[in-house]
């Protein structure tokens, strides 16, 4: 028996090979080996299925985010791998990314607060490395809201940049500077 999962699964390949618009229920049936009838059991339409498969990959986009960085200690080190793994992520997750980077093309108001969602978790990491930083001494930091919406901006602008260059080594090293640049001036300095 098919499970909901499962239609997530195969339906996400099949937005990504086609697109929302070439990709048919009847696609997503034929793939999952399930009749019409039962896909509409899980799913009222296409609208719904996609906007579902976009909140399955933010979900395990920002999970796997945050395990990543669960264990390490140094702020720097943290929002390092923090945007490195959000770029190699998303650019393995082309339905969330497409949404991501084509903002204007989705009138949705659902897809809307699904692009507003991921960013808004996305600073709150951001925020919470930061706020852990400035406690144990690490960085200075006067305004962490603002300096978490900067990060994530520029993160989310170099990404936009890289995401169809093939040059991933150069787009990494784009998002280590960004780091070293940015901690260079909120660090504490010992002198």
């Amino acid at each position: 028996m098919t499970t909901r999962e499962e239609i997530l699964n195969f339906s996400s390949n099949l937005f990504l090979r086609y697109g929302i618009r070439k990709t048919t229920m009847e696609d997503v049936a034929r793939i999952c080996r399930i009749g019409k009838a039962t896909l509409y059991k899980f799913f009222k339409n296409k609208e719904e299925l996609f906007k579902e498969v976009l909140r399955n990959e933010m979900e395990n986009i920002l999970s796997t985010m945050e395990e990543r960085i669960r264990d390490i200690n140094s702020v720097k080190e943290r929002l390092r791998i923090l945007f490195r793994t959000e770029y190699m992520l998303l650019k393995s997750k082309s339905n969330l990314s497409e949404v991501l980077t084509r903002t204007g093309d989705f009138l949705d108001r659902e897809i809307k607060e699904i692009i507003n969602e991921f960013y808004e978790r996305q600073r709150r990491i951001i925020r919470e490395i930061l706020s852990a930083g400035v406690k144990n001494g690490e960085i200075k930091v006067e305004d962490i809201s603002l300096l978490s919406l900067a990060m994530m901006a520029a993160g989310q602008g170099l990404y936009s940049y890289f995401r169809d260059i093939s040059d991933e080594r150069k787009a990494l090293k784009s998002m280590d500077y960004l780091i070293e640049t940015l901690f260079s001036g909120i660090g504490v300095r010992k002198d």
